[in-house]
């Protein structure tokens, strides 16, 4: 009887060992399970969000650029050996029953120069009557050209459309890129003028002229305020010009009496002149004569010294604006109208002091952009 309850108490514990060994392996196989979810989360976390943004979404928007350099390549490959379309003239990929694309939202153009659509029928026929004026039938290399390519999005809303500008001396197709990528990739090396855009064609000036570019520096360093500074010429500009807009990434390091560009020989009756900021902490933008409508004032607000920011000046018909960051800080109705002479524009110093900050590229246009392209330039850069 003894020898019977050992043995049962010894069944018992081996028993009790094995499920407990069970148990254990029933708790690894959980922890394995467990570690192989995790890390197939952490996978996709990796894949979804990468610099700041996700990731996968970033992929579609680089397939689309891709898309767009190949289509331009293309199409540039072809018109090789064609003359420019009749000159000063943005043929675009978005199609309307108004052959001046005038019902569509487009950014302005700069005196001179107009737009053309074709209409829904005939805006991808390579026989001439497409969004490109030019019969493709005729030219060698075309034979796989069933259609005129649109660009992946082709709206107004964001600007993403194919371009081709002719000009007197030749021609250039554009499109807006969008990822960070092929902007740095394409748009920063194609040796154009526009870092948002990827250019080519037999002159890739022509965007400049199309698009009111009247000058554009890329500094991309900081300014020591004591004996720094740098110019930029003011041929391309129009004169007398009662439209401008000044664009450029920014970061002041303090509050003084001298401006972050200004045209010199300084004149307050004939003046393109930003304080950036005076004393006091105000910013003070004059275009023209300032005793005239030229000049409009704002607070530089003291947290702003802490951060890079997108800076927009402009003046027109309809008065002067300040943005920050694709936001209006400041606007009036009043403008005035500027004559460059023999004025070139001075970066970095106001006459007799220097300015001392952070600043990056420089743009000077001859017309006013609109809020949609200030916002995306904001954006894209």
């Amino acid at each position: 009887m003894y020898a019977i309850i050992k043995l049962s108490v010894a069944f018992q514990s081996t028993l009790r060992d094995m499920i407990l060994l069970n148990h254990m392996k029933i708790n690894r196989s959980i922890v394995l399970k467990i570690l192989i979810y995790l890390g197939i989360v952490a996978i996709a976390v990796s894949s979804y969000m990468q610099y700041g943004k996700p990731y996968l979404k970033e992929l579609a928007i680089e397939g689309q650029d891709r898309t767009r350099i190949n289509d331009l390549n293309f199409l540039n490959s072809i018109l090789k050996v064609t003359l420019p379309a009749p000159s000063n003239a943005v043929y675009i990929s978005l199609p309307s029953n108004d052959p001046s694309c005038a019902n569509l939202d487009l950014p302005s153009l700069p005196a001179g120069w107009s737009y053309h659509c074709s209409n829904q029928n005939n805006y991808q026929k390579t026989n001439g009557k497409g969004w490109i004026p030019v019969d493709f039938t005729e030219l060698s290399g075309s034979s796989f050209l069933k259609i005129l390519p649109a660009d992946p999005v082709n709206s107004a809303d964001g600007l993403f459309y194919y371009a081709y500008a002719a000009g007197q001396e030749g021609w250039v197709l554009t499109s807006l890129l969008n990822s960070d990528k092929f902007l740095k990739q394409s748009a920063g090396s194609d040796g154009g003028t526009d870092l948002n855009r990827f250019e080519i064609g037999s002159d890739l000036n022509i965007w400049a002229k199309a698009s009111g570019l009247a000058g554009h520096r890329k500094f991309n360093k900081s300014f020591n305020g004591v004996d720094d500074y740098e110019n930029i010429g003011l041929s391309g500009l129009d004169s007398p010009g009662a439209e401008i807009t000044i664009e450029f990434w920014a970061k002041p390091d303090e509050a003084k009496t001298t401006s972050v560009i200004i045209a010199n020989p300084d004149d307050s009756a004939n003046r393109i002149n930003i304080h950036f900021p005076w004393v006091g902490n105000m910013i003070m933008w004059d275009y023209g004569d300032i005793d005239a409508g030229g000049r409009l004032t704002t607070e530089f607000k003291l947290p702003w010294y802490d951060e890079t920011a997108h800076w927009v000046f402009i003046s027109g018909i309809d008065g002067m604006k300040i943005y920050r960051n694709g936001e209006i800080i400041a606007e009036n109705k009043t403008h005035s109208v500027f004559t460059k002479g023999d004025k070139t524009l001075d970066i970095g110093r106001g006459l007799p002091l220097f300015w001392k900050g952070f600043l990056g590229e420089i743009r000077i246009y001859n017309r006013v952009l609109s809020a949609k392209e200030i916002q995306l330039l904001y954006l894209l850069k």
